[in-house]
This record gives C-alpha cells, sequence and structure tokens, in this order.
C-alpha cells in the first residue's frame, strides 16, 4: 500500500530535464466563456474539459466535420512590417523607422485552422472524436539591429473516446446530489517544427520563397484524463485529474521529403499530471419573461499543484447566458485577460466566436497575445 502511494504522489512531482510539451487548443465555447467548462454538461467543449461529462449527455448525436479559423491582430502589423524590411534588402534603407522596429519588437502572431475533421458520436455513457487542429504561434525578442522570434508550428489529430456513468452517493447526499464519474483515453498524432531563436530574416526569406525547407518532428502519445462531478440543484463541483499518469511523447525526426532521419535523437516531451477544480452557479428560468432560459456563472482553478508557474494565470472566471433557446453570450477572465464570445445554435450547424488573450510568459502581462477564432461545426 505504502509503495502505491508513493507512486501515486512521484506523478504530481515535475520530472526535472524533461520539457514541458505545448497543450492542445480550447475550443471557441470553452474559451469564450473565460477557460471554465469543468463542470460543464451541454456543449461541446465540455468532451475536453471533464471526461465525467460523458455520463451527462442527455441524447445521441453526431459530429460531422468542423470549420475554425485563429487570428490576432498582429498579423496585420506582420504584413506591413514585411513589405518595410522587403524594402530594406532591396536598398530602402529609408523604410526601416523607429516605428517599424518598435512593432517588430514586439510581435506576437497567432494563427490557426480547426478542422475539418471532426468526427464522431455522443451518447449518455460513452463517446468518441477523431479531430485535426493546426496552429502556429510567434513572438518576438529584441536583438541587435532586427529581432528574432520564438515559433513553433503544430499539427494535432487526436483520437479521444470516454466514457462516463452516474453513481449514488450514499445516505442523505445522494438525494441532494446528483454525483457523475468518468475516464477519457486520448491517442495524440503531432507533427512540430520549433525554433526559439529564429531570425527575422530567415521569417522574411520562408515567406518570400513560399516554401518550407527545414525538417520537422512526428511524435505520437497516449494519455488518459479522469474526472467527478456533482450536481445539485444550481451548483456543480467538478474535479478532474488531466494526464494523470503523464502523458509522454516520442519524436522521430523527417526532412521535408517524409524521409525519416533515425540517427538525429529527440528527447521525450510530456504533458504532467495536473489537478483540476471547478465550481459554477446557474439560474435556471429566472429570466424567462426576457427570453433567457440559463445564466450561468463558472469558476476554474487548473493546475492547482504546479507552482512553478505564476498562480494568477491558473485563475478562470467566466459567465454563459443563453436565450431564446438558440444564442448565447458569453464572457469571462482568462489568465488575467477578458475574453467574450458568442455562439448559435441552429439545426445541424452550432457557430462560435470568442476573443481572447494568452499569456505566453509565465509572468502575467508580460508578452500577451491577443486572439480571435471562428468555428463552424456541423452536427446531427
Amino acid at each position: 500500500m505504502l509503495k502505491k502511494l508513493i507512486f501515486f504522489l512521484l506523478l504530481w512531482f515535475p520530472l526535472f530535464g524533461i520539457e514541458r510539451e505545448k497543450s492542445l487548443l480550447l475550443p471557441a465555447d470553452i474559451i469564450g466563456c473565460g477557460g471554465t467548462g469543468i463542470t460543464a454538461d451541454d456543449k461541446f467543449g465540455m468532451l475536453f474539459m471533464n471526461p465525467a461529462s460523458f455520463g451527462i449527455t442527455p441524447k445521441g448525436y453526431f459530429s460531422l466535420l468542423k470549420l475554425g479559423i485563429r487570428l490576432n491582430y498582429d498579423l496585420y502589423q506582420y504584413y506591413q512590417s514585411y513589405d518595410k524590411i522587403s524594402g530594406a534588402m532591396s536598398g530602402d534603407m529609408s523604410s526601416i523607422t523607429p516605428e517599424t522596429l518598435a512593432i517588430i519588437n514586439n510581435l506576437k502572431i497567432s494563427t490557426g485552422l480547426n478542422g475539418p475533421l471532426a468526427f464522431g458520436y455522443l451518447t449518455e455513457g460513452v463517446g468518441f472524436l477523431l479531430y485535426n487542429d493546426f496552429h502556429t504561434s510567434l513572438y518576438t525578442k529584441p536583438s541587435f539591429l532586427l529581432p528574432y522570434a520564438d515559433f513553433g508550428a503544430y499539427a494535432d489529430f487526436v483520437f479521444l473516446a470516454g466514457f462516463g456513468t452516474k453513481f449514488e452517493l450514499p445516505f442523505y447526499f445522494g438525494k441532494i446530489v446528483k454525483t457523475y464519474g468518468g475516464i477519457a483515453v486520448k491517442y495524440i498524432n503531432r507533427l512540430k517544427y520549433e525554433n526559439k531563436r529564429l531570425s527575422f530574416l530567415k521569417i522574411i526569406d520562408m515567406v518570400s520563397a513560399g516554401a518550407f525547407k527545414e525538417g520537422y518532428l512526428w511524435g505520437q502519445a497516449i494519455g488518459s484524463d479522469v474526472g467527478l462531478m456533482f450536481k445539485g440543484e444550481n451548483i456543480s463541483v467538478g474535479i478532474t485529474v488531466k494526464d494523470w499518469f503523464n502523458t509522454f511523447f516520442s519524436w522521430n525526426t523527417y526532412d521535408t521529403n517524409f524521409q525519416y532521419h533515425p540517427e538525429e535523437k529527440v528527447e521525450p516531451t510530456y504533458y504532467p499530471a495536473s489537478f483540476n477544480f471547478g465550481i459554477s452557479y446557474k439560474l435556471n428560468n429566472y429570466f424567462m419573461k426576457y427570453g433567457i432560459s440559463d445564466w450561468i456563472f463558472a469558476f476554474d482553478i487548473v493546475d492547482v499543484f504546479y507552482f512553478e508557474e505564476n498562480y494568477f494565470l491558473k485563475l478562470r472566471f467566466g459567465t454563459e447566458v443563453k436565450f431564446l433557446n438558440i444564442f448565447r453570450a458569453r464572457a469571462g477572465v482568462y489568465k488575467g485577460y477578458p475574453t467574450f464570445g458568442i455562439g448559435a445554435e441552429i439545426p445541424f450547424l452550432n457557430i462560435n466566436f470568442a476573443y481572447y488573450t494568452e499569456e505566453l510568459s509565465s509572468v502575467p502581462g508580460y508578452k500577451p497575445q491577443q486572439n480571435f477564432v471562428l468555428e463552424i461545426h456541423v452536427v446531427y
């Protein structure tokens, strides 16, 4: 028994010398609500937040495909700078002004495509989803003359399967609280290219040539999440342990011709086990005369026992209003930055838009990256 306890506790300590892998993206219906969703039970994004939600879904539905795009304002500033730097490389140095250098030194670009793969089925108790995402992130760091960039590009292909069930608590608690538990298993295929010191001139050259000549990494990982959800009449509490036995990625190197290079060894990365807590309060039918059927307030804390990150970045606040049984308005605070979102659920189609800010550093307010995401999801 003692050996089992020691083994479990070791899962919560960071593995020194092994780098954390970049997280999977959150969908728009979650991020628009401040990133909260550990107690969610009525939206697509709940599948990524708490496996207990698999046991709550009242009826079955198919997910057929999803089309989405992620952009931010800095992308426009990059193209403005690109024209001026290209002119300087052609001999027109007057195009490089102090204002241009200030913009280049503070670029925080994010782009992404969600889908089109999002095929799955969900019914009460079980579900699966096969989906893909592509996203890039770039932020510049000052250097002599021109800055360099921390750049990453990721293509994810994920198979997610989960099981959830309802069970009764003993004594009086079982009468006032509905309890659900669940487990999810995920198989992740990720292709990535990362360069933490990519020169700005090389970025210009890559864009001008329209081709990528460097190799990439291809990795796989199998992970699992477990969760509980306690639902009262208005209050819900959720607990999850994401990647509860640590999720390790093994990597292989390929060139642009898809040739495998076994001589190039790459260190593994991982998603560490993380404990997460959420609570929400739902107002049911209090504002029906205004067309509002539900109004939810939520608060989450993620990765509670990871103390190397500023704790303020772990907090999530959100609210969501559902009106006319079709539209949803969302707002919240994600890592200390405001978010907002809107959504519409019509037959065979869910449309969600969100604005949020991602903090690229471990210090709040140091490297904020503003993003917009639009998703169109075909369901049946």
